[in-house]
């Protein structure tokens, strides 16, 4: 009798060990991501106060208090440059721009220019600055901002660096509450992924960005440089850059976009793994860490 209990209880045991080893790999699991998240939130948090910090700088005030006082107009614009430009170096920023608010030329047309610019470390010349920023998804958002408001474009291939970024953008507000301009600086997204992909402990971790396409994944190499050879238009085509979310994956990329936690067991390279993901919202992408026990 006493020998068939004991048969009992360790077939029981059996039974409930791997139900028990699932619970601790999720536990690790989400534990792992937790601190990813952390990560970006520190990350997003330094950012957004480093484009702050530069615009709270007065000479933003006095460069459109004296619209018409020429020689004091650019003494101010000269003070926003020399602090951009100690900015974007000692943060290692792809590209910082000031972009005003539609203007009417002489003619009748209207123009959407950058002010200023500082991009690979040096300062664009009145010649080299567009006057067509109007286009940019990021540009008509940013003039909804409210003062001390940080607005984040999701990644996109910029013209100044050859390479994928982060764009950050915040409105500003003069002290009579008008809006003739915004800060805007663009951030390398490997920045962000370098960080994520360091000390995942045997896990593999996959960043998909909120239109389903995978940025990175820890167990491949993906390119965020511009790829010369493409045409023109389809050097902004992110379908030319990432792959759509992973097959095994798919029956819950609709709950992944809309921001959902999950926490699931998937079959993947033949082996029976689980996985959690979570959104970050600011940076507009989802993290999935995979674990295979």
């Amino acid at each position: 009798m006493f020998k068939k209990r004991f048969i009992k209880y360790v077939l029981a045991g059996f039974c409930l060990f791997p139900a028990y080893a699932f619970a601790n790999s999720y536990e690790a699991l989400e534990t792992m991501l937790d601190k990813k998240m952390r990560t970006l939130d520190r990350i997003h948090l330094r950012y957004a106060n480093e484009l702050l910090t530069v615009r709270n700088d007065s000479g933003f005030e006095e460069y459109f208090e004296y619209e018409n006082d020429p020689p004091k107009r650019k003494q101010a614009l000269a003070s926003i440059q020399k602090l951009s430009l100690y900015t974007h170096s000692r943060f290692n920023m792809d590209e910082m721009c000031l972009i005003s608010r539609p203007v009417t030329l002489p003619d009748g047309k209207v123009i959407t220019p950058e002010i200023m610019r500082i991009s690979g470390n040096k300062i664009a010349t009145n010649d080299e600055l567009s006057l067509e920023e109007g286009d940019n998804p990021f540009y008509e958002p940013s003039f909804k901002l409210k003062d001390q408001e940080v607005r984040i474009q999701s990644a996109y291939i910029s013209h100044d660096s050859h390479r994928w970024v982060v764009a950050y953008s915040t409105p500003v507000v003069l002290s009579n509450g008008s809006i003739p301009a915004f800060l805007h600086y663009e951030r390398y997204l490997g920045e962000y992924i370098d960080q994520l992909l360091t000390f995942l402990e045997n896990k593999r971790l996959i960043v998909m960005d909120d239109t389903g396409l995978v940025l990175a994944d820890s167990v491949k190499t993906i390119s965020l440089q511009l790829k010369h050879d493409l045409s023109e238009s389809a050097q902004e085509d992110p379908k030319q850059y990432f792959s759509p979310i992973y097959s095994e994956f798919i029956k819950w990329k609709s709950a992944i976009l809309a921001g959902k936690k999950l926490k699931e067991q998937i079959p993947l390279d033949n082996k029976q793994c689980l996985f959690v993901s979570a959104p970050h919202h600011q940076l507009k992408i989802s993290i999935i860490l995979v674990s295979c026990p």
